[in-house]
């Protein structure tokens, strides 16, 4: 039985990796990506960035995603399915959920996906720098399991924590100072606890605010907060900072948190409502009228959204209707972190748990007082709640006749979820290249313009009508003017 269940597992990992290296392979090159596989992102590289960014790191990637895609297939699969095996051996799930992490991550909503991962520029930002910082909490559990060891390997461990920390901060800003903050926190309790492992600790925060200074000291960011920048805007004064922040809440964060994520927000007061039936069971006495409020608040603001959702035209219309979803949103928050603060767990688990959280109220926070944001800079907060609901499902008890089932499920629905997204990416695919054939018979027939017809799923990708550097990104030299049907 031992045997057979190893087999089910390498067969669980085999399928993900071979559906996300199909998957990544038909995402089409759009938006922004034609400018960095051009001569434009070349012009960026070799002037340093200056002004422009201090995503050294992010940049740098983009730069190579963009002019090879098979090396983009191969690297998105690596950071993607990689991510969900770390949350895997992280929470110290079972094998099975590495099919339930797939399925929320492409069961996202449609405007993170397509900005996060499909978009070749989004993701080398904002899915390699969540990735990054889970490969840090990976790590430092691994250390932490394993503190016997000679001199020289806890130099090599200590260098390579540096350096990721070092990297991982120049990547996208609201995740840099997520990460700098939780890393502190957790040198910190390693201090508290009289860790001996402690000194490992604190190598990542440094390597992280040295990472944060150099992306920092980019002319684009002195420039934002002056008002002087061509993309970033930063209130100064407090009231403006005020203003910026209700407005930012109430009509982003309140929606975009909760209400716009509906299956991970769904799928999160299922898992927290099994473990609070079975956990007060089985001896949760203490405290239960809290957690079995916060449970209810939980099940209720997730019911608001999923209502809200179903019938949208109500929710356009109603002139209260951003309060009510900023007021909601704070609910389920609060009442999700009231449960995990109040359950019986072992207490490096709950120290995760709350980790995970105030990691959301990180890197969300930050989108308080900047602009523009967009659906893409909520992909770190997805990932940290995925990452939440693991944790949470490890600490249920699961008997053994379940077991199939429930992997029978999750299998069911990794396949249902790849499935349409194989669907939807293989059919813009397709288009993409017509496109691109269509165009190219258009120069040789030297047509001076041409309209072409919209894709079918626009609306999982980003940007594709923008036509600047597709020529030259296809290595086409003509002044063909190309516009797209209404």
């Amino acid at each position: 039985m031992n045997r057979f269940s190893k087999y089910i597992d390498k067969c669980i990992w085999i399928f993900l990796i071979l559906s996300v290296l199909l998957l990544c392979y038909l995402f089409p090159y759009t938006a922004d990506d034609f400018a960095w596989g051009s001569e434009s992102g070349l012009a960026l590289w070799r002037s340093g960035y200056r002004d422009y960014s201090g995503r050294y790191v992010g940049n740098a990637i983009v730069l190579l995603l963009t002019r090879s895609r098979c090396l983009r297939m191969l690297v998105m699969t690596v950071f993607i399915v990689g991510m969900d095996y770390m949350i895997v051996r992280i929470s110290n799930c079972k094998q099975y959920t590495a099919l339930i992490i797939m399925a929320l991550l492409f069961a996202a909503p449609k405007t993170i996906l397509r900005e996060s991962i499909a978009w070749t520029a989004g993701f080398s930002n904002y899915t390699t720098s969540i990735t990054l910082f889970i490969l840090y909490i990976y790590l430092i559990s691994a250390f932490f399991r394993n503190q016997n060891v000679s001199k020289y390997r806890f130099a090599v461990r200590a260098a390579s924590l540096l350096l990721l920390g070092y990297l991982s901060a120049m990547v996208v800003e609201h995740v840099t100072i997520m990460q700098i903050i939780l890393g502190i926190g957790i040198a910190f309790y390693a201090w508290i606890k009289k860790d001996k492992f402690r000194i490992m600790c604190c190598f990542y925060p440094v390597g992280s605010i040295l990472g944060a200074a150099t992306m920092f000291s980019n002319g684009c960011y002195a420039a934002a907060a002056a008002g002087t920048d061509f993309y970033r805007n930063i209130p100064t004064g407090p009231k403006a900072v005020y203003d910026k922040m209700c407005l930012q809440y109430f009509d982003l964060l309140g929606k975009e948190m909760i209400l716009d994520n509906i299956v991970l927000e769904l799928f999160v007061a299922i898992v927290i409502t099994v473990l609070c039936f079975q956990k007060i069971g089985e001896g949760w006495k203490e405290r239960r009228y809290v957690v079995e409020a916060a449970v209810m608040l939980v099940d209720a603001s997730v019911m608001y959204g999923l209502l809200t959702r179903i019938n949208t035209s109500w929710s356009k219309e109603r002139g209260s209707g951003k309060y009510i979803d900023g007021l909601v949103n704070a609910v389920f928050w609060l009442a999700l972190f009231v449960f995990t603060a109040f359950i019986r767990v072992e207490e490096r688990k709950k120290t995760v748990m709350i980790m995970s959280l105030f990691g959301i109220a990180c890197a969300d926070g930050c989108l308080l007082i900047v602009s523009p944001i967009s659906s893409r800079c909520f992909f770190a907060g997805y990932v940290l709640l995925v990452w939440y609901c693991m944790e949470c499902i490890s600490l249920i008890t699961v008997k053994q006749e379940l077991r199939t089932l429930i992997t029978g499920i999750s299998l069911l629905s990794a396949c249902v979820v790849l499935y349409m997204n194989l669907h939807i990416y293989g059919s813009l695919c397709m288009q993409d290249r017509q496109r691109l054939e269509t165009i190219q018979q258009a120069v040789r027939e030297k047509k001076t313009e041409i309209v072409l017809p919209r894709f079918k799923y626009e609306d999982y990708i980003i940007g594709y009508t923008r036509t600047k550097d597709f020529l030259p990104f296809n290595d086409i030299t003509s002044d063909l003017e190309i516009s797209y049907e209404e």
